[in-house]
């Protein structure tokens, strides 16, 4: 199992309650969790908040609000929007 599977599955059973980053970096068994954290974020829509987006969590706190996700945004760039980039820059 990688670590961003543990990381999951932790999170998905203690649904609601702040987990520490401690906890976390012991579960995934890696030091660079927060990678992982930002891709559950980001590539599958979990709604996993930090002190950043809660006052009442510490720096070193997150907690999983809830099990439905978000929609997943497209990092794709169609060839004609690259082309005016890559001419922009």
């Amino acid at each position: 199992m990688s670590a961003r599977d543990k990381i999951r599955k932790f999170l998905e059973e203690n649904i609601g309650k702040k987990v520490t980053t401690e906890q976390i970096a012991r579960i995934a068994e890696i030091r660079d969790y927060q990678r992982r954290i930002r891709e559950l974020r980001n590539d599958e829509g979990m709604q996993i908040l930090s002190y950043r987006d809660r006052q009442d969590l510490k720096p070193n706190e997150y907690i999983l609000v809830t099990l439905k996700r978000l929609p997943r945004f497209s990092h794709k760039i169609d060839k004609a929007q690259r082309a005016r980039i890559i001419e922009r820059n």
